[in-house]
């Protein structure tokens, strides 16, 4: 997780709006995990932004996100100072994911998809080997009950015409070769 904590300063007077501002372009930001936006108690000028992202990605991602692109215009016309007052890693935060557990669940996740995904495979490659099979079967058994009907040229007798008997030309070619 990457975090970031920041004090603006907004001119006398426009604190609501840019908390408007601030509400406006967070909302459906990837990667966001917490986006805190607090009243300064002391300052009635200021406001806290504290923010905890997936990544520090994510955060200089949504800076190109469109809702984003058009608060920062607005925000920098009433905005009179901004400071980053530090960059964080969190590793605890209250309705913020435990990094441990939730990396142990996705890995689970996906060997559980990868063993279904796998059997699955199996099975149709199991049923397609069983159809094959049975479709072999049912042409040999309707080539068997039509042996009867039909008999295949293999079977038939071949005709050929009688055999000379040729044994004056076979003594005499054995007799040259000698």
């Amino acid at each position: 997780m990457w975090g970031l904590i920041a004090r603006l300063t907004v001119v006398p007077g426009r604190r609501d709006e840019m908390i408007g501002i601030l509400k406006e372009s967070a909302a459906d930001m990837p990667g966001y995990l917490s986006y805190v936006v607090a009243k300064d108690s002391a300052d009635e000028n200021a406001i806290w932004v504290t923010e905890v992202w997936d990544s520090m990605a994510s955060h200089d991602a949504s800076l190109s996100l469109p809702a984003v692109k058009n608060a920062i215009p607005r925000g920098k016309a009433i905005v009179s100072n901004f400071e980053r007052i530090a960059v964080t890693s969190p590793v605890w935060g209250a309705g913020l994911p435990d990094l441990g557990a939730d990396l142990t669940d996705f890995l689970m996740r996906a060997l559980q998809k990868l063993f279904k995904q796998t059997q699955l495979v199996h099975r149709f490659k199991r049923r397609g080997m069983n159809r094959v099979a049975a479709e072999i079967a049912q042409k040999i058994r309707v080539l068997l009950q039509n042996q009867d009907a039909d008999s295949c040229p293999c079977e038939q007798e071949a005709q050929h015409p009688p055999r000379r008997a040729a044994t004056g030309n076979t003594t005499a070619a054995l007799q040259f070769l000698r």
